[in-house]
Parts: C-alpha cells; structure tokens; sequence
C-alpha cells in the first residue's frame, strides 16, 4: 500500500501485512511517519495496537508480519533468561492477569534495542 503526501514528495509504503487495515489505522500511521521525520515521535499508536491485537489481523496476517520482522528471533529462550517463564513468575505474583495477555508472543531480539524495558511494535 502506497500513500503520498501532497504538499511534499515523500510516498509512505506499508507492507501489505496492513492492506486490509482500517483508514483510521493506516492514517494514524502515517501521521506518526510524519511526525517521526520531523523529529517528534509516538512510541504507541493506540489504534494500530489495536489492529495488530485485533483476531482478525492474528489469524491472517501475524505469522506473515513476523516472518519478515529482521530483528525478532521468535523465541522466549535467550542466552541466560527464558522469557516465558520469567512471565510464569510474574503471573504467580498476582501482578498482573493472564486474560491481560492473551494471544502475546514474547521474544527476544537478535541485536540490542534502545528500549529499556522492551518493545512494543505498535
């Protein structure tokens, strides 16, 4: 999908993981494309989270988004930690609810991030 903006010559281009997205979805992004080229920048875009957390885009189009994502390595074991039962600890404790984290995939990334506490790619 293709969007350009016509007061300048920048063409946004989304991978086709986001074709059936929402209008609303698809302009959100691309006021945060915008937004992150002029040096301000949202690290969560509400509705996009909600698409990317929605059944439809899970069933359809997950296994294809993470497939091309370079970074993601698609598995919770990493080098000293295991993401998954470091969760399982964590759910033990009461502090946060398993219905809060349905359909959540935990992973690690091949290459150290700028995020300290983690990413949401949404």
């Amino acid at each position: 999908m293709k969007v350009g903006i016509r007061n300048g010559s920048h063409v946004a281009e989304f991978c086709d993981c986001f074709d059936s997205a929402p209008e609303d979805v698809c302009m959100e992004m691309l006021s945060s494309l915008i937004e992150s080229r002029s040096g301000k920048s949202k690290n969560c875009l509400p509705k996009t989270r909600e698409y990317l957390q929605s059944p439809g885009f899970i069933s359809l189009k997950r296994t294809v988004y993470l497939e091309r994502q370079r970074t993601i390595t698609c598995t919770s074991q990493g080098k000293v930690y295991d993401l998954e039962e470091s969760l399982e600890r964590v759910l033990d404790t009461g502090l946060i609810d398993e219905r809060g984290i349905t359909n959540a995939l935990l992973s690690w990334t091949r290459l150290p991030t700028t995020h300290r506490l983690g990413f949401c790619n949404c």
